[in-house]
């Protein structure tokens, strides 16, 4: 089976890899412009790196098979050529993922913002909370940390409902910070405090963690 009748990019693959070593001279520069006529900026990953593979066997074995001084030129030649054209490849596609996330990034920068937004206002109240609420049971201080809470868990979820994974992501990791700071301070001591906002977070965080994932896009 030649490459331009496989069927599937895991068959091109398996070809390339297993595609025998050249021994000749005319053999060796056959496979390079073979090689580099294949390899296009559609080149998938696997493909690319199976032929990065096979270039490194050719180059030692050209090594051996190629003596004259002419023939080692035009082959530096032909595998400088090919090597470019794989590396141009990689570059292509690279540059191609990273344009794809950006548009994600862009489309979905309103929701980011604004989940960024509430998981730095929920971690800052909480710690300023760990350093001022004493065992009273509450405080003004107390009042506004639950109720960011109740408001992220109002909030936050519809932010969710677009392509990118970053609000969610931002979110969980907000709701982990708030209960890495509330329970070791609810283990120490016996803070009414303390655990009246952890009751608080944990009820907005089932709310919130259940809205965001079950959440559909529209």
């Amino acid at each position: 089976m030649s490459l331009a009748n496989a069927a599937s990019d895991e068959q091109r693959t398996s070809l390339i890899r297993n595609f025998p070593v050249p021994n000749t001279k005319e053999d060796i520069f056959e496979f390079l412009i073979l090689a580099s006529s294949n390899i296009t900026g559609n080149t998938e990953q696997n493909i690319c790196d199976a032929w990065a593979v096979k270039f490194r066997q050719v180059e030692q074995k050209a090594k051996l098979a190629l003596t004259a001084d002419a023939d080692k030129a035009k082959f530096n030649e032909l595998y400088e050529q090919a090597k470019k054209k794989l590396t141009r490849d990689k570059y292509v596609k690279t540059a191609k993922k990273a344009g794809s996330f950006l548009v994600k990034i862009s489309n979905s920068l309103p929701q980011v913002i604004i989940t960024l937004a509430w998981s730095i206002s929920i971690a800052v109240l909480v710690i300023i909370c760990c350093q001022n609420v004493d065992s009273s049971g509450f405080s003004p201080l107390q009042l506004v940390t639950m109720l960011d809470l109740i408001l992220g868990a109002i909030i936050v979820p519809p932010m969710t409902r677009c392509d990118s994974a970053m609000p969610k992501f931002i979110a969980t990791i907000g709701l982990l910070v708030c209960f890495g700071l509330l329970i070791p301070r609810c283990a120490d001591k016996d803070s009414v405090g303390y655990i009246m906002i952890l009751v608080v977070a944990v009820i907005c965080a089932i709310i919130m963690l259940t809205r965001m994932f079950k959440a559909k896009k529209k």
